[in-house]
């Protein structure tokens, strides 16, 4: 992991590998599901094709990052013709909100639907239909960082119970999201915490620092509150080295619980 503050954003992009849940669905005109395969309905109106909840990040002027020209409405289903291959063609999205995590492609995060053909590719797929139901808010990316950092501040505590650093920059990013400091101050403790991380040669340890970095920044700067929210998940999912499968399973439900809460 680099030690250069201005290769956060690299670390970010590079480490973020953390899967995910299956979606919800529902039914819609269309086709149908018949022994685990999609039906196409185009000759059989009368059968219902199968809709699949999903999440996805836009630009901010809600067109889509591959191409900057689909220009995506709410609620509006956007179709995609010609042979799906993710990252090449087709409408990308990913099954669940922490896989949504590691594909960010846009400064605004919303809940979706897709039908149709898919192409699925690790943690994302395209799709040849999709569409924008709900826009889920910046808090729940910033709320998001301080539970992850908040969870595995132990490994950094157990070894340095005097440095109250890390500690301080997660309440900084509390009273920010609140109102009680300026963002100058909550960025003057991100910056001692990622000096606490670079201070640092146990892993453990210096993930922890590292996750409550990217907490304060989410908290501070929304600009990049995904990308921090994402890096604070990968740095609680490394510290937490003897846990993998149970931290990642706690993300899941904690990010899942937070769109529920907030994205209303």
């Amino acid at each position: 992991m680099t030690t250069q503050k201005n290769h956060s954003q690299e670390q970010k992009d590079k480490t973020l590998r953390l899967g995910g849940l299956s979606g919800d669905t529902k039914q819609d005109e269309g086709s149908k599901i018949q022994d685990n395969k999609l039906i196409s309905a185009d000759n059989h109106p009368d059968i219902k094709q199968k809709i699949t909840k999903c999440f996805r990040f836009v630009n901010e002027d809600l067109t889509s990052h591959l191409d900057n020209k689909t220009k995506w409405e709410i609620g509006v289903w956007n179709k995609q013709k010609g042979k799906l291959e993710c990252c090449k063609n087709g409408l990308h999205a990913s099954l669940t909100p922490l896989q949504s995590l590691n594909n960010i492609y846009g400064e605004r995060w919303f809940i979706a639907e897709y039908k149709g053909k898919i192409d699925k590719q690790d943690d994302k797929f395209c799709s040849s239909e999709m569409r924008l139901i709900k826009e889920i808010p910046i808090k729940v990316l910033q709320y998001f960082a301080i539970r992850c950092a908040k969870r595995c501040l132990k490994f950094y505590e157990e070894k340095y119970p005097n440095d109250k650093r890390p500690a301080l920059a997660i309440k900084a990013a509390e009273d920010f999201l609140d109102g009680k400091i300026d963002k100058k101050v909550a960025h003057a403790a991100a910056d001692a915490t990622h000096a606490a991380a670079d201070a640092d040669a146990a892993a453990d340890a210096a993930y922890a620092a590292y996750a409550t970095h990217a907490a304060a920044d989410a908290a501070a700067d929304a600009t990049h509150a995904a990308a921090d929210a994402a890096y604070a998940a990968h740095a609680a999912y490394a510290a937490h080295a003897a846990a993998h499968a149970a931290e990642k399973k706690w993300q899941e439900k904690e990010l899942l619980k937070l769109i529920k809460e907030y994205a209303r």
